[in-house]
């Protein structure tokens, strides 16, 4: 009975590991997906209101994961 039970879990442990790892992946490309809409939408607004963009921010700072809407937004305000 041990034996078997080691067996059996030896062939279910990867498909769960698998399956963790792909659930990870799916909550961290709807994470990253949420926060670039954020961002596009704050763009949206800004140029619908000016209709320019700061000249200094490029389309790499903005995909920057570690560049939030909170900066993007104090970026534009000084841009006024």
């Amino acid at each position: 009975m041990g034996i078997q039970y080691a067996v059996d879990l030896m062939f279910m442990l990867p498909p769960l590991v698998m399956m963790i790892v792909f659930m990870w992946l799916v909550c961290r490309a709807v994470s990253a997906y949420g926060r670039n809409e954020r961002k596009l939408g704050i763009l949206m607004m800004h140029w619908q209101k000016y209709e320019s963009l700061p000249p200094g921010l490029t389309f790499t700072e903005m995909l920057n994961p570690h560049f939030t809407s909170t900066e993007l937004s104090a970026v534009l305000a000084k841009h006024k």
